[in-house]
């Protein structure tokens, strides 16, 4: 476990699994129930619910189907995965990888070609090994190790199932995806992912413009486990009274149309959804006229409003007073809409 700053932030980028050996692939049936595998694909095309009852049957449904186009796939895939059995079908490029078409799968590979043909591979012993790509023999090329890589991320599949699909080993899988995650986000960690004003409000879904036509961000807090360290200093700085156990706290914000816009590095599981939102840099993103929309654990009105921005939360009870019927409208309404962060926060994890 790295050693956390005097800010409260935790440095490490990547928390490492349990160590796997060479070799040892766990048969998985094919017929295993596929529910589990897909617990959430998109949001950006989930429509308008006034409840949130309505809200998760239609998402119970969406998955239903997915996993029905996931069985229909598989079968046509046979029983090694490779970017070959995607080439000819946009839908199955689509399911298995996000990109919307193969052509366009395969130009963004092209992009990262070159710089791929030098990367170093992850090792237990470091974070990459000291011998380049081309020193050794490896049981994919980089094309398919971008698509095992795609297809992990879209799908949260385990590293034991993609090892049967892709007749690897589990160690072998695990040590593709870690190299590629890395590779990945050192050569994309630049880009701007944040959209212009005027694009949040013109795909801003129906429902926002209906009810807050002004929100520009939704914010949200997540936590991970972790180990806990032998330090007592540590255990407190990384347990979290929310989840009972120690953890590291990331700030995650999306536009109302659920595209990521901003992720924050990891901090201590003790620190505050108020300090987070200090200490994360979210508030320098902020311009006059920005309309935050948050749960009721964040408490950053006035650090809102120093950046000339604001803030919606769901009505506070008071003590010894219940809601009026409006303020009830309110909070479900911002219940409702909140969801889309949690659906992204669970992508995101997986």
């Amino acid at each position: 476990m790295s050693t956390p700053k005097s800010d409260g932030v935790c440095r490490r980028s990547i928390f490492r699994s349990s160590s796997t050996e060479e070799g040892d692939v766990t048969d998985v049936n094919a017929d295993d129930d596929f529910e589990s595998l897909f617990e959430s694909l998109a949001v950006d095309d989930t429509p308008a619910f006034d409840c949130t009852s309505c809200l998760q049957l239609h998402q119970e449904v969406k998955k239903k189907d997915n996993i029905v186009e996931m069985m229909r796939c598989q079968l046509q895939m046979g029983d090694n995965w490779r970017v070959e059995s995607i080439k000819d079908d946009d839908k199955k490029t689509l399911l298995y990888t996000g990109f919307s078409c193969y052509k366009d799968f395969e130009a963004f590979f092209k992009s990262l070609e070159y710089a791929a043909s030098s990367r170093k591979y992850w090792s237990k012993r470091n974070t990459a090994t000291s011998d380049c790509v081309s020193s050794r023999h490896r049981s994919l090329d980089p094309l398919n190790e971008f698509f095992l890589t795609m297809v992990r991320l879209r799908l949260g599949l385990e590293i034991t199932y993609l090892a049967y699909r892709f007749g690897l080993s589990t160690f072998t899988i695990y040590n593709v995806f870690t190299t590629w995650i890395s590779f990945l986000y050192c050569h994309l960690k630049e880009i701007n992912w944040w959209l212009p004003r005027d694009t949040i409000r013109r795909i801003m879904p129906t429902s926002f413009k209906a009810a807050f036509p002004k929100v520009t961000f939704i914010i949200d807090a997540t936590e991970v486990f972790t180990q806990q360290s032998s330090d007592r200093n540590y255990q407190a700085a990384f347990f979290s009274s929310y989840k009972h156990h120690h953890t590291v706290k990331a700030l995650i914000a999306i536009s109302p149309s659920g595209h990521v816009m901003f992720v924050s590095e990891l901090y201590t599981g003790a620190i505050s959804d108020r300090e987070i939102t200090k200490k994360s840099g979210f508030l320098d993103k902020l311009v006059p006229g920005d309309q935050v929309m948050a749960d009721k654990g964040f408490t950053i009105a006035d650090l809102l409003m120093d950046v000339g921005a604001s803030l919606v939360l769901p009505p506070f009870l008071r003590t010894g007073s219940q809601l009026t019927e409006q303020q009830v409208l309110t909070c479900r309404k911002v219940a409702s809409l909140r969801i889309n962060v949690e659906q992204v926060i669970r992508r995101v994890k997986t």
